[in-house]
């Protein structure tokens, strides 16, 4: 029987999940894995959820596939805005698109650099609230609130400071990243062309 619907794709948020206040926590409900599988094995030949968060599926890493419930092979599961996706054939997670290896080495030390800010005393509960912090496939978020505002805005501007600082230090000609705020979280990625991000959502 011919399916009537050849792809189906769906933002993670508001499909399996609404906004929350702590993403480490949002695990996908078993009745929302219920319906969506009945749907994606009866109604569609390819089924995709993409995140802007990361996608998981590796040792240490927590991600989309850390937090959903369906059965694997289900859905192809894809993070980071689409630049990596979980290869279900291979077993393995898949680049989209590879990063610079400058880019890499970067995001990398970017990372290292804020685990080191958020283990100084008062920064331990950024890593607990909103985003947390979250190393993606060319990009790194940095949580300074969560969607009902627990931080005191004058305590979270502190550490948007500071967050600042750290990248500042790393790049002081401010030629390599940048940052966008969007009063919960930070994203910090390395500079495109026109000083645009190399890869978002529709790239994906």
């Amino acid at each position: 029987r011919t399916k009537p619907f050849r792809n189906f794709i769906a933002d993670r948020d508001g499909t399996t999940n609404n906004y929350c206040d702590r993403y480490a926590s949002s695990v996908q409900s078993a009745y929302n894995a219920a319906w969506l599988c009945h749907f994606a094995r009866h109604c569609v030949d390819n089924s995709v959820i993409i995140t802007a968060a990361p996608l998981g599926g590796r040792p240490s890493a927590e991600g989309l596939i850390e937090l959903s419930v369906s059965p694997r092979g289900t859905f192809t599961y894809a993070g980071s805005k689409g630049r990596e996706y979980f290869d279900h054939s291979a077993q393995r997670v898949v680049e989209a698109e590879e990063l610079h290896e400058d880019h890499r080495d970067m995001v990398t030390e970017l990372h290292r650099r804020l685990l080191m800010l958020c283990a100084q005393p008062g920064n331990t509960k950024f890593l607990g609230i909103g985003s947390g912090l979250q190393r993606k496939c060319g990009e790194v978020t940095m949580a300074r609130n969560d969607p009902a505002g627990t931080v005191p805005e004058p305590e979270s501007r502190r550490f948007m400071a500071a967050v600042r600082r750290v990248k500042e230090e790393l790049d002081p000609d401010g030629t390599g990243l940048d940052l966008t705020d969007t009063t919960t979280d930070m994203e910090i990625f390395p500079r495109g062309e026109a000083g645009r991000a190399y890869f978002d959502k529709g790239s994906g």
